[in-house]
């Protein structure tokens, strides 16, 4: 990386916390002669994973943590959802709640769950109501694999029509590590952009099946060097993660 430009890029990780896992997407970044701020914030999208949440007062998929990542100008705040069983979206990284798997639990058993930043247990509905007021903030839903696909099929129901009823189709973009998911999805909303993230299918694969792009470890693009170049010839947008190394990076 040149000096001046791995510079900047310290600069800037210093600046919104080192130690936040970011997702990239990279956008065409092959000017080596651009080396300042300006230039890493128009060819590189900065997604603060769970949210923005290593400070004090915050803690990851609380609504703390996506306020903090509209305040801080990032491209999107990306979140974690699972249905409980009643049918309810809500946000949550793990599948278990006290013990309890959230897909087999109704949502009053889980309601009063509180974060460790002292939060209650946010719903997809309140996540959606917060975050339509900073509209230029992306958000990246996570739907969570589930335990059938009839599950799956339900929730991913359940979550686009929370979604539209919001009119927040622009602002949504969805992940998953689920094919179901995602190609579901892309059956009930063909103009929603959607991101397939287990990364075991080639780019050309998932351009076939009708899906925006890949959003993989960065694991999975040193493994399978021309993936990246291969997806942007096909059109499709390009995620990685984590990236918290500048060398990485």
């Amino acid at each position: 990386m040149n000096p001046k430009r791995k510079k900047a890029y310290s600069s800037y990780l210093k600046h919104i916390g080192t130690f936040l896992i970011f997702i990239i997407i990279f956008n065409s970044c092959q000017d080596e002669k651009a080396e300042d701020i300006e230039y890493i914030n128009k060819h590189t999208k900065i997604i603060a994973h769970r949210g923005y949440w290593n400070i004090k007062g915050s803690t990851e998929n609380s609504i703390s943590s996506l306020t903090n990542a509209q305040m801080r100008g990032f491209y999107g705040s990306e979140f974690d959802v699972f249905i409980t069983s009643d049918g309810i979206p809500v946000i949550s990284h793990e599948k278990y709640i006290n013990k309890m798997t959230i897909e087999d639990t109704p949502y009053k058993n889980i309601k009063n769950y509180i974060l460790r930043n002292g939060e209650i247990l946010p719903t997809l509905e309140r996540y959606l109501i917060v975050g339509a007021k900073h509209k230029e903030t992306k958000l990246i839903l996570e739907i969570k694999p589930l335990s059938t696909k009839d599950k799956e099929d339900d929730a991913v129901k359940i979550i686009r029509e929370l979604v539209g009823n919001y009119n927040m189709d622009e602002q949504v973009n969805y992940i998953s590590f689920s094919l179901n998911i995602c190609t579901k999805m892309r059956k009930l909303n063909p103009s929603a952009k959607i991101f397939y993230t287990n990364g075991d299918l080639a780019p050309s694969r998932v351009k076939e099946l009708g899906l925006s792009g890949i959003s993989y470890n960065y694991s999975i693009f040193n493994k399978n060097i021309n993936w990246i170049k291969e997806a942007k010839n096909l059109g499709l947008m390009t995620n990685v993660w984590v990236v918290n190394d500048v060398e990485l990076m």
